[in-house]
């Protein structure tokens, strides 16, 4: 059907013929399809629309209604490939456990400048103590075993939304 109305206008346009009541029929046909394929987008994209609005609802709060910024924000985020994403979270989830772990051993992570001495020599003598297992857990995590859980959750997440709809 919309190939036919494409068709029509064609020939209308080619033949240099002023638009006629077919045409305008044609054109209107043209406009309903555009928007119905809009509307069924949006509907194959629903996980994403839900997301989406969360994290800008969120963003407009916390930027106090500017809502470009955020836009801009989600455009950015949305154009960094895949990988990258995954590699956050990854890097991230690491320095997490990084700092739960020298926390734990006594550690603090407060600039040297506002330390006393005592406290700079503490610090120094438990970095010390505790280097090597600090290390490890610099890398608690592995890359393939996070990516690996991150699609096997995402999955979840996709197949929990396919049984609610």
């Amino acid at each position: 059907m919309i190939q036919k109305q494409i068709d029509r206008l064609k020939f209308t346009f080619s033949k240099g013929n002023k638009p006629n009541a077919t045409d305008f029929e044609a054109l209107n046909g043209i406009i309903e399809y555009v928007n119905s394929e809009k509307e069924r987008e949006l509907n194959n994209n629903h996980l994403f629309a839900k997301l989406f609005l969360s994290d800008f609802k969120n963003d407009f709060i916390k930027n106090e209604g500017n809502y470009q910024y955020n836009i801009d924000s989600l455009r950015m985020i949305l154009k960094k490939p895949l990988e990258s994403h995954y590699d956050d979270v990854f890097n991230e989830m690491n320095e997490i456990e990084y700092v739960k772990f020298a926390k734990s051993k006594g550690l603090t992570f407060i600039h040297p400048a506002l330390c006393d001495e005592e406290d700079r020599e503490k610090q120094g003598q438990l970095l010390k103590q505790h280097e090597k297992e600090l290390i490890q857990h610099f890398s608690h995590f592995k890359k393939d075993e996070v990516y690996k859980r991150l699609n096997n959750l995402l999955n979840d997440l996709i197949e929990d939304y396919d049984k609610s709809r």
